[in-house]
């Protein structure tokens, strides 16, 4: 779980959009953006039609 860390009200009801790491929320998409590329070595995924089988 990526996460732009904990405040005294987080999932609270207090957890206002204040209070929202928008530069940290940058940062952990372009972290996670360069592991999904790096998994997939940068091959766009194509969807195939799922095979089927008569058991």
């Amino acid at each position: 779980m990526l996460m732009t860390g904990i405040h005294a009200d987080y999932h609270k009801s207090t957890d206002t959009p204040d209070k929202i790491n928008y530069r940290g929320m940058a940062l952990i998409y372009d972290y996670a953006k360069k592991i999904i590329l790096e998994l997939t070595d940068r091959t766009p995924l194509t969807f195939r039609k799922p095979v089927t089988r008569n058991l």
